[in-house]
């Protein structure tokens, strides 16, 4: 009984592989004004619902490897709009209720901006990069390997 079940199990995970889309091996770069942006967050959204997407985390030179299901495993052939994000999380402050109402009161007097206190993320790229409905940036997988995208990001 143990071995049936466990045949069942398999076969299940093995009908799910055999679903799944092929993918072809994409990598690329990402700079932002000319430099690389590490730590960004890359995104490949297929158009009109065509297959599933990919993604992908840059490294300290913007360069990223596309995912789909398995880690470097590439993307399915098709037409994508891509996305590219770089989130800021302000840290968690330490300091005093009382610390905190004199370093904005410091920065009010010497006219800087006061933190707003919020600890609201913050877009470290321009933030039209970041959604689908406003990202010029377009790419096509045509299905063959390797494919190499650059995304130099501008203002």
């Amino acid at each position: 009984a143990i071995f049936v079940a466990t045949a069942l199990g398999c076969s299940k995970g093995g009908d799910a592989a055999a679903n799944r889309v092929g993918t072809h091996q994409v990598t690329g770069k990402v700079t932002y004004k000319g430099q690389p942006v590490a730590g960004a967050h890359v995104s490949f959204h297929p158009k009109s619902g065509q297959g599933p997407g990919a993604f992908g985390r840059t490294d300290a030179e913007g360069a990223f490897a596309l995912q789909t299901y398995e880690p470097g495993d590439g993307a399915a052939a098709g037409e994508y709009v891509v996305t590219v994000q770089k989130i800021e999380t302000p840290a968690a402050s330490s300091a005093s209720g009382e610390d905190l109402f004199r370093q904005m009161e410091e920065k009010s007097k010497s006219g800087q901006q006061p933190a707003d206190g919020s600890g609201e993320p913050k877009s470290l790229l321009p933030e039209k990069y970041g959604r689908p409905e406003s990202s010029d940036l377009k790419a096509v997988v045509p299905g063959t390997d390797p494919q190499a995208f650059e995304f130099d990001l501008q203002d």
